[in-house]
């Protein structure tokens, strides 16, 4: 993979080479190295320019997928309005794509995320260069639509995200507007098509090596199985998403998606098992890495036996990483660990 060097922080061209890594970082696993370069590209060079903007959004995408929502709402914030400043329409749409993501994922004003979010899909509409944020923006605009009621609308704008995506090819993007398509089935109470959205996700998330997606898909599928009354299984893969999501670089004290964060089911799962057996899946899940919490999660392996003290697989976590997780197989919320 190619990544910045060093000596790339001071060139001219700098933030235009980092922004056209952003899906590497977004989609790879690659968050906190991504974010690292883009704070040392920006601090250094803070023209109001269009490469700034540029690297301003792919910051932004870094900031929503770690789920860092006070800083990507901040960092949306600057490049809507150096966007507008600058006057390119296409700058400007991607900007209120990214900054209508950051409000609907931070639980803030729905009404803003989703004229936010009409502005960046008028002006997305029909663009050759930016064809894949504006499957994006359909996406995201379906979730708000949801939250104003309206889930037949929310799965249109789902349908019409997939074939966008269908058309050119993209399985990544197609693999979360699945997600979206499955957080409509769930709130319309079909369980069953909610669970068949997250399995196909999965497996195109695992095909191009997307961790952060896959992570997704994974909390996805342990709601599934809490649905279903299998709150063992529900929490091996909560803590599989959990470990792999850390190594990856999301923020374990505030990761939230789009439509509820996993708080609520987190505790929900907790207080049926008991906190022995919810302790011991969840530990058991921690020690899964990728390949075998997918194989897990599609139903292709059975989970393992439990195996007291030993040490989840993966890349090794920070110390604060670690006492986070362990602090959530205890039964502490995100608001008591933060």
């Amino acid at each position: 993979m190619v990544r910045p060097r060093s000596g790339l922080v001071g060139r001219p061209d700098a933030r235009r080479a980092a922004a056209a890594l952003r899906y590497y970082w977004t989609g790879c696993g690659a968050l906190s190295e991504g974010r690292h370069w883009l704070d040392r590209l920006l601090a250094a060079d803070s023209r109001p320019t269009a490469a700034r903007v540029r690297a301003l959004s792919a910051r932004s995408r870094v900031l929503i997928t770690q789920a860092d929502h006070a800083a990507a709402a901040e960092c949306t914030a600057e490049n809507l309005r150096l966007a507008r400043t600058l006057g390119d329409p296409l700058l400007l749409a991607t900007a209120s794509y990214e900054a209508g993501a950051a409000v609907l994922m931070l639980g803030g004003d729905l009404a803003r995320a989703h004229a936010l979010l009409e502005e960046a899909a008028a002006g997305l509409a029909g663009s050759a260069t930016e064809a894949l944020t504006a499957a994006m923006t359909l996406t995201t605009l379906a979730l708000t639509t949801l939250h104003h009621g309206d889930p037949a609308g929310a799965q249109r704008l789902c349908t019409r995200a997939q074939q966008h995506c269908r058309e050119r090819g993209d399985r990544w993007w197609l693999a979360y507007s699945l997600h979206a398509s499955g957080v409509v089935a769930a709130h319309q109470g079909a369980p069953e098509e909610a669970e068949a959205y997250a399995r196909e996700a999965l497996s195109l998330h695992n095909e191009i090596g997307d961790v952060s997606g896959s992570v997704a898909a994974l909390d996805d599928l342990a709601d599934a199985a809490a649905s279903s009354g299998d709150d063992e299984r529900a929490a091996r893969l909560i803590g599989g998403s959990f470990e792999i999501g850390l190594s990856a670089g999301l923020d374990a004290d505030a990761r939230r998606r789009y439509w509820r964060g996993r708080e609520t089911p987190i505790e929900t799962i907790r207080s049926r098992c008991g906190q022995e057996r919810f302790t011991a899946a969840f530990e058991d899940g921690r020690r899964m890495g990728l390949d075998e919490a997918v194989a897990f999660a599609s139903g292709t392996v059975p989970a393992r036996e439990p195996v007291v003290g030993s040490e989840p697989a993966g890349v090794p976590l920070t110390r604060r990483e670690r006492e986070v997780a362990d602090l959530v197989a205890q039964g502490m919320s995100n608001r008591e660990i933060a």
